[in-house]
């Protein structure tokens, strides 16, 4: 038996909390056309958008693998098959496995994409992070894949993904994935790769709001915020306009107290940004 982290418990019982006709229904009606790549259809057992939604109950609850969706799927049997209206054994490995390696990815993303424009606009009053990562044993061809995120930090879904093209910077995947979902109104995160004035122009342009980490890779802006931040905190903050929000917490045996300061003034910026 594979080792690997075991699925949260309270993840597990939350697929019962939620409006599950209404989930039930968006993904039926997103995958009702939606093309099926399976052999031998006489002996198919499971809809298309059956396989469909274990697979996404699965990835919600965690899973980041087909053997993990394939044992949720065994852990779930009973509420699964309650969902078919007849009794069935959950869906296998190789049920699983047929369903997503014989479908095109574009496909899949394509229905995946037309399924999320459904998503309650609650995600909206979330911080949405964009973040890069490198995909473990995804090398191909000695290429290393990396993939670009748009993630509810609150809900932990994923709301959008892009390889980012060989030669090319994450950056080149924003305009992509601000297409697939709509953000407007939404906070959108980004580390330094994105601190740039068409990344910004761009989640702008989707009427989103950014914020962004200004490191050492802008060495003239990231000296000027710097130095005004030094000059501010010598004087006290005294006639400097900001406002300031400050939690404390005790535990461990230490207080730690988080401090943070923000200014709605960039005149002193504008020549360096």
């Amino acid at each position: 038996m594979s080792r690997r982290k075991p699925i949260d418990a309270k993840i597990l019982e939350a697929s019962k909390e939620f409006d599950v006709p209404l989930f039930i229904e968006t993904v039926k009606g997103a995958f009702a056309d939606f093309p099926d790549y399976r052999r031998n259809q006489k002996r198919v057992v499971y809809p298309i958008w059956y396989l469909a939604l274990v697979v996404l109950c699965g990835f919600f609850c965690g899973c980041n693998t087909i053997e993990e969706i394939a044992e949720y799927a065994h852990l779930q049997a009973e509420w699964f098959s309650s969902l078919l209206g007849q009794s069935v054994s959950a869906p296998s490995h190789g049920s699983l496995w047929w369903f997503l390696v014989k479908t095109p990815p574009d496909a899949l993303k394509r229905y995946l994409q037309q399924w999320f424009s459904k998503v309650p606009d609650s995600l909206r009053d979330q911080l949405l992070a964009i973040d890069g990562k490198r995909l473990k044993g995804a090398n191909f061809l000695g290429h290393i894949t990396h993939v670009v995120e748009l993630f509810a930090g609150d809900d932990r879904v994923c709301l959008a993904a892009e390889k980012v093209p060989d030669k090319t910077v994450e950056k080149s995947t924003l305009p992509i994935i601000l297409e697939q979902v709509d953000v407007e109104g939404a906070i959108i995160s980004g580390d330094a790769h994105f601190t740039v004035p068409d990344a910004a122009t761009q989640i702008v342009d989707a009427k989103a709001d950014y914020l962004l980490a200004v490191k050492e890779n802008q060495p003239t802006l990231y000296a000027e915020m710097e130095n005004f931040f030094d000059q501010a905190h010598a004087v006290e903050w005294e006639e400097v306009p900001h406002s300031v929000h400050q939690e404390v917490e005790k535990g461990h045996g230490r207080i730690d107290i988080r401090e943070i300061r923000v200014v709605d003034d960039l005149l002193t910026l504008r020549s360096s940004s």
